[in-house]
């Protein structure tokens, strides 16, 4: 079974790090999508830093977000 992890997020570059790092504890191995409304420097890096993929400059609400890191998952 294949799992993948969408997490959404708007100016929450602080608590990004911890939210993909309970993504990866509990989903070892998991696809983890990150979608951000401004994929700054930091938010990019911290991606990175937990294997996740960022796509970024979508800020048309939470559950548009949500749709497009669920359209771009494989799992």
């Amino acid at each position: 079974m294949s799992v993948s992890i969408v997490v959404a997020t708007k100016d929450r570059v602080e608590v990004l790090p911890r939210a993909l790092a309970s993504a990866r504890r509990e989903g070892p191995g998991a696809e983890v999508i990150v979608v951000a409304a401004e994929a700054s420097d930091s938010v990019r890096s911290a991606g990175r830093r937990f294997g996740a993929d960022v796509i970024g400059g979508i800020d048309t609400g939470l559950a548009a977000a949500w749709n497009l890191g669920l359209e771009r998952t494989s799992g």
